[in-house]
């Protein structure tokens, strides 16, 4: 009987080892790089991974070189929006993340173009008192 035993433990243990990795594995990720027109690295722009079918979103902030990651999303369809003072958002949809994938999206955010506005007020008539 203890044999038995002993024998279905280390079965459930060698089961456990070799199925865990598999069954651990039902997650992707988005990585990539944003840079500017120039081609110069944009740190410290917001970068979101919204689900398509759950609408949950996902932030991290690109580093000193733009690089960002997001891991472990679960399997599904995403939009990717990156946003920074200063630049156009940028907006990547239908990024599908598979199991174990890593999708790359190396991004290029244009300078925002911004429209000036002037305002000319006419000095009222009023008279001065002498």
């Amino acid at each position: 009987m203890r044999k038995l035993v002993l024998c279905t433990l280390a079965g459930a243990a060698a089961l456990c080892f070799f199925c865990s990795p598999a069954l651990a594995q039902t997650t992707g990720t988005i990585r990539g790089q944003v840079k500017d027109g120039d081609g110069q690295p944009l740190p410290g722009v917001m970068v979101t991974a919204t689900s398509v079918g759950r609408g949950t979103a996902r932030t991290v902030v690109t580093g000193a070189e733009g690089y960002f990651a997001l891991p472990s999303l679960n399997v599904e369809v995403y939009t990717v929006n990156a946003v920074l003072d200063g630049f156009q958002e940028q907006v990547v949809e239908n990024v599908r993340v598979g199991i174990s994938s890593s999708v790359t999206l190396d991004l290029v955010m244009a300078s925002a173009t911004f429209e000036e506005t002037s305002t000319a007020i006419s000095p009222a008539n009023h008279t001065t008192g002498r």
